[in-house]
Formats: C-alpha cells, structure tokens, sequence
C-alpha cells in the first residue's frame, strides 16, 4: 500500500480523533472507547517497517478505528446518523452498536488470518477459516467481559457504556455481529491471498537486494 495512502489515513483518523475529544457525552467513557482504537494505530506505527500490513487490513483497521471514535464521541447508542435509521425504520434501538461489534470482528480476524498466514503459524489454510472464526468469537466475548468490568467504575452512567438500550440479549448479538464481520473477512480470503503473496514477495525482494555478500576466505 502506497506510503501517501497510508499518511492520509493517519491524517484523518487524527483529525477524527481530535473532533471525538471535544465535548463528547461523557469524557470518561470516551477515554476507555477510544483508547483501544489510539493504542492500535501506535502499534501499526512501530511495526510499520518491519510488518507492513496489505491494504485490506490497512482499509478495515481505518474503516474500524473511525467507528470507534465515533461511538465513543455520541456513545454507541446515541449516534445521530443511526437514530434517524431508527426513526425512518420504527426500529427498537440505536444499531450503531451492532455496527461497531461488525467491524470489530472484521478488525480481528483480518489481523489474525494475515499474521497466521505470513508467520507460517498454521500450516493447513483449512483450518484457518474456523481457528480465526473462534478466535473472533472469543476476542469479542472477552471484551464484553471487559465492559461488563468497566460498567462497574461508571456506576450510573452504565447505559452509556454498553449501549445494551434495554436489550437483555446485547453481549449475545454483539458476539454474533463480531462473529458475522469475522466470517466477511474470511470470505475474503483469496483476495487477502492474492495481497500478502504480493506484500511477501516484495518483502523478500527487498531483503535480497540489500543483503550483503558472504566475505570469502582468499587462498594464500
């Protein structure tokens, strides 16, 4: 993926993040929804040069992280643009929510499928779709644990956290939406293939042209 691409993302998901930080429902909230989406990004910043990711993570890490900005901006349950969808559709709830657990799957599984694959973890790609599909499944039932512990520190503003909107069966239809936004990604495996066999072969290009020579031994 192109160095001008990748800035431009970083561009935007700056300025969002800074939009996010002012005046949001409530700064604490904000702080625990958005700081998982900041720690991400540093983290693609360090690794940059020495695990560059291929432009599918890159678009679903970006498309993820924004989601997140947002929700922890309105809170999940009160975005504007889904309350109007709620309104126009006479629906129950606010589905920004369901929406944000989608691209979390999406965000996981595409993180784990292209490590698994470049590392040589998993050496049958059959196994590949269920390990990463359980995985997200996990990843996404621990985080409902983990807001389940937050909701605590939050007392009465717990509502905002969740965002379950009365919902008994939220953290159920979370881990389905991860699971559904996991099984996308996996979907869209060969066009992944098709990426990471390029991105390895210029990788390995590049490692090749600037290795340097064995020295020989000279004979006397």
């Amino acid at each position: 993926m192109k160095k001008m691409v990748l800035l431009i993302q970083l561009i935007l998901f700056t300025i969002v993040l800074v939009w996010s930080g002012i005046h949001p429902i409530k700064r604490s909230v904000w702080f625990f929804e958005v700081l998982p989406a900041i720690i991400l990004i540093v983290v693609l910043i360090l690794t940059y040069k020495r695990f560059p990711l291929t432009p599918l993570s890159y678009w679903v890490i970006f498309f993820g992280t924004i989601t997140m900005l947002i929700g922890g901006h309105y809170t999940y349950a009160r975005v504007p643009f889904f309350h109007d969808i709620k309104t126009m559709f006479h629906l129950k709830r606010n589905d920004f929510d369901r929406f944000g657990h989608i691209f979390y799957g999406m965000v996981t599984a595409v993180l784990m499928r292209e490590y698994f694959i470049r590392t040589n973890f998993f050496h049958r790609e059959k196994w590949l779709f269920v390990i990463v599909g359980m995985l997200s499944v996990s990843l996404s039932a621990l985080y409902e644990i983990f807001e389940f512990g937050m909701a605590f520190l939050f007392k009465g503003d717990i509502q905002n956290f969740l965002g379950y909107q009365g919902d008994i069966f939220d953290s159920h239809w979370d881990i389905i939406c991860a699971l559904t936004g996991a099984i996308i990604i996996l979907c869209l495996g060969k066009v992944h293939n098709k990426q990471i066999s390029f991105i390895t072969k210029k990788k390995n290009t590049h490692k090749k042209k600037y290795k340097k020579p064995k020295h020989q031994l000279q004979p006397n």
